[in-house]
């Protein structure tokens, strides 16, 4: 005669909303894990592996948070140049500017953050050089 075993079922696993899990991890900060597992019907290594989890979670995200930030400054910082270079092209494509290209005897000073373009042999800024008569 054969013995039959047994069949042993596995029981549901349980799934817990991230809600239920950050008060558990609230409780276990204030009476402990073993405690707070033992209140909750939970295992001990639940709570040490949300809270781990957890922990990633928060690191991660103040990483993307600081690359989002260093990000934005290159953007601005991007557009900056961008916006100088934009006028050091306006300034050096104006009609009178062209006609007096610098040789040896006229020397042109252009200092793009002021937007000060000075012809050195003629004694004008770039400003006053380009306004109509």
């Amino acid at each position: 005669m054969t013995r039959r075993t047994p069949v042993q079922t596995k029981k549901p696993r349980k799934q817990h909303t991230q809600s239920f899990k950050d008060e558990a991890l609230g409780l276990a900060d204030k009476v402990g894990v073993a405690q707070a597992a033992h209140d909750l019907g939970l295992h001990d290594s639940q709570l040490y592996d949300w809270r781990q989890k957890a922990s990633r979670r928060r690191s991660q995200s103040e990483v993307e948070q600081s690359q989002a930030s260093e990000i934005a400054r290159l953007k601005r910082l991007l557009a900056e140049q961008a916006e100088e270079l934009a006028i050091v092209k306006n300034v050096w494509s104006a009609p009178d500017l062209q006609a007096s290209i610098p040789s040896e005897q006229n020397d042109v000073c252009v200092n793009v953050s002021g937007l000060l373009v000075q012809h050195a042999a003629a004694g004008l800024d770039g400003i006053g050089a380009h306004r109509a008569p």
